[in-house]
């Protein structure tokens, strides 16, 4: 199986959308939405023509459990078994060890509900297993009392025996992988999140080799070869060498609290304007942020602001947009996806935000944030940090009045 191949299936998965089934023939997929259809399987072999002529895969669609497998066309009877079950492995993601629940509920719970619930969990070499037995220092936890477990692995010590029971098979902690479900990182994760979703998106350019037109938003970017660093420290990450330029502020991840900042405030600050009356709230708590820890917070109100530090100082709606001035925010898993019209091509991730859009939900409505930060001191308070954040991304936060 080539390298060319590989790419293509995990482009395929995570630009579909693509989760494991729980149940069929081989390593079958549906989506995350729910069961496969015939019509997804063919819109998959149809972008994998379009894109990359020269693989052989086609995605099959299997009636009787409605999922969806991949295929060699050269031999339909032969599925890429050997290449779904690796993808995980090919990660590199780090192995879990006893320190990995420590502080760590959200990791914890949701591994010992994948115990209760007898779900497959990853291992190192790519396999899955249901563990049906934990013993931790000799006492043994099982499906009547796995909820116990929950309190018994954060306080886990080095020394501690910790094993891990499939029937007769036995397994040590660092047996299990720590994907990106459990809070892992894998390959390539030490890169800067906004060069490894360009070198995607290049990849991606590379291999379609001729000059492309993005749709979005309404307008078409023509002549598109490349997506190009911005320069600096600009609100742009980066922008495609189009006909007009089409500027993109990147973001990691697939949820708030992946998202470091908006951006920050001190440019925004204005005598008595709402930035203005956040700091000095925030001021008049006399905080000692190194000791405490607490942190501050309250929802921007002020639309321009809100604008401007989402899309950048020099925020202009519907013109003049530049590394200053983008049009919009990428999150995620960022992918070029083809449309029914010839070299044009549409933007996937896992989450747009459009200029000049100011989202009101919740968790990705913008909010003002002051925490501690050891490397930093803001506005005469030592050691503190203050950013428009995602509402979602900080959710302990003391909320401050400033109207």
């Amino acid at each position: 199986m080539c390298m060319d191949d590989k790419e293509i299936l995990r482009r395929v998965i995570q630009g579909f959308q693509l989760i494991p089934a729980k149940q069929g023939f081989g390593h079958p997929y549906v989506t995350k939405t729910g069961a496969a259809t015939p019509e997804l399987a063919k819109r998959i072999t149809t972008w994998i023509n379009q894109n990359f002529p020269q693989s052989n895969i086609i995605a099959s669609y299997e009636g009787a459990y409605k999922t969806i497998n991949f295929r060699k066309v050269m031999s339909e009877s032969t599925i890429i078994e050997h290449l779904v079950k690796h993808l995980i492995s090919e990660e590199e993601f780090a192995a879990l060890t006893r320190a990995s629940f420590k502080n760590r509920d959200v990791r914890t719970n949701l591994f010992v509900d994948k115990l209760k619930q007898k779900a497959p969990i990853d291992l190192q070499n790519g396999e899955e297993v249901v563990i049906d037995k934990v013993t931790v220092n000799g006492e043994e936890y099982t499906e009547s009392n796995f909820d116990k477990l929950k309190q018994v692995l954060p306080g886990l010590k080095k020394g501690d025996s910790l094993k891990f029971f499939s029937g007769d098979k036995k397994y040590s902690i660092s047996a299990f992988a720590k994907t990106a479900e459990l809070g892992g990182a894998g390959k390539g994760s030490g890169l800067k999140p906004e060069k490894l979703a360009s070198g995607e998106i290049n990849k991606q350019l590379a291999q379609i080799g001729k000059p492309i037109t993005i749709e979005f938003n309404g307008q078409l970017y023509k002549n598109v070869t490349e997506l190009l660093p911005a320069k600096g420290n600009r609100k742009a990450d980066f922008y495609f060498n189009s006909t007009p330029g089409l500027f993109i502020s990147y973001k990691q991840g697939d949820a708030t609290h992946k998202i470091v900042a908006y951006g920050g405030i001190v440019s925004l600050r204005k005598e008595g304007n709402e930035v203005d009356k956040f700091i000095k709230a925030v001021q008049s708590q006399n905080p000692d942020f190194k000791d405490s820890r607490v942190e501050y917070g309250a929802p921007v109100k002020d639309q321009e602001i809100a604008k401007k530090a989402l899309y950048g100082k020099d925020f202009t709606e519907g013109s003049n947009y530049g590394e200053d001035n983008v049009q919009v925010i990428l999150q995620g898993s960022i992918e070029l996806m083809p449309t029914d019209k010839e070299d044009v091509y549409r933007l996937r991730a896992s989450k747009i935000i459009t200029s000049p859009e100011v989202p009101q939900d919740g968790d990705y409505a913008p909010f003002y944030n002051a925490r501690y930060a050891n490397d930093r001191s803001q506005f005469g308070i030592p050691n503190s940090r203050f950013n428009i954040i995602p509402g979602g991304a900080r959710k302990n936060a003391k909320i401050l009045s400033i109207d």
